[in-house]
């Protein structure tokens, strides 16, 4: 598995560290594979083993946040709004 790891690191040219691989860094990109495929933050909870939704929403906004960034969310609605108005 690390060699897959490792290999695709190579390809994208990020820096390759086995010692940083730890079961939080493994945590948190299943937290990421939970919200980006749509899993409900309810669901996400249970996944995770987590009483409460409090860790878990912090991670949800931030994912949210760097979503909206990078898509222009807000952006593609107004230029959207914008064209459909001018069509009238």
């Amino acid at each position: 598995m690390i060699n897959k790891i490792k290999a695709k690191a190579l390809k994208l040219i990020i820096e390759f560290n086995k010692n940083r691989l730890t079961p939080y860094i493994f945590r948190h990109t299943y937290t990421a594979l939970l919200y980006y495929s749509g899993t409900r933050l309810k669901d996400a909870q249970y996944y995770m083993g987590h009483s409460d939704s409090k860790m878990l929403n912090e991670v949800y906004i931030h994912l949210d946040k760097h979503k909206l960034r990078e898509n222009n969310v807000i952006e593609n609605f107004v230029e959207e709004k914008i064209k459909t108005t001018t069509k009238i």
